[in-house]
Order: C-alpha cells, then sequence, then structure tokens
C-alpha cells in the first residue's frame, strides 16, 4: 500500500449536487487498516444511503478531510484494537474533532450500519416510517 493511499467510490448523486453547489451532506469517511475490512465497510455504507471515502492510513484520511464535508467516520475494527496503531488513531481522532466529525468503531467485521446507527446519522427505513407516521 502506497503512502496516502485512498480508494473513492464511483461518480454518484451527491457528487453532482456538489457541482451545483450543493452541499453533499451524506458522505462518510471509513478509516481502516485492511483494505478487505475498509471495503466491507464502504459498501455497508453504501447500501444505505450514504457516500464513502476510504483511506488506509492516516495521510490519506486527512487528505480526504480536507477535500470532503463528512457526516461521520467509521472505524475499522483492527485500527481500533491494534496496539500497534493507537498513537495514529489517536492522531485521526484529534483531526476529526477538529473537524468536527462524528466518529464510532465498527463493532464487529465492516458494520459500518451500526457504526452510523449509534452516530445518529443513519435510521433505518422502518424508525423513518414510524416517526413519519406519529408526526403526520
Amino acid at each position: 500500500r502506497r503512502k496516502g493511499a485512498c480508494v473513492v467510490p464511483p461518480a454518484s448523486a451527491s457528487h453532482t449536487l456538489r457541482s451545483l453547489g450543493m452541499p453533499a451532506a451524506r458522505e462518510v469517511l471509513v478509516l481502516a487498516r485492511r483494505e478487505d475490512l475498509m471495503k466491507v465497510a464502504m459498501h455497508e455504507a453504501q447500501k444505505i444511503g450514504f457516500t464513502p471515502y476510504g483511506a488506509l492510513d492516516n495521510d490519506g484520511g486527512k487528505e480526504l478531510i480536507d477535500k470532503h464535508k463528512f457526516v461521520a467516520c467509521v472505524l475499522g475494527n483492527v485500527f481500533v484494537n491494534n496496539e500497534l496503531h493507537r498513537e495514529d488513531l489517536a492522531e485521526m481522532k484529534a483531526v476529526m474533532d477538529e473537524a468536527k466529525i462524528a466518529y464510532a468503531p465498527c463493532p464487529m467485521f465492516g458494520d459500518a450500519k451500526s457504526a452510523l446507527l449509534s452516530l445518529g446519522v443513519y435510521e433505518p427505513p422502518a424508525e423513518q416510517a414510524k416517526l413519519a407516521a406519529i408526526a403526520g
């Protein structure tokens, strides 16, 4: 893996919104140390309506934070739980705190949905319908 490498999703509706000067409020950052975990988490985030961007190292994460307005960040299990990454994790948490990006670890292998749910940026469709019925 090369320094600063990051994976960017294909063009999507959020890119179109940005080109029209509208914010893409559904972008999430996935920070991981294993590419397979990052790809699973990105796929899970995309399935529930987010536009995910992923990075395998701090330089890539910082580069993406400079370019995008993320609603949240999902942290991979290996990045959070491996003692080898303690300093990198602390550095990225400080960067995200400064950028006002909420973050949470995946509770298990690539489970971005649960992480985003715990942050309050994702609501399952059944809950959305229930709230709409109450409000309506």
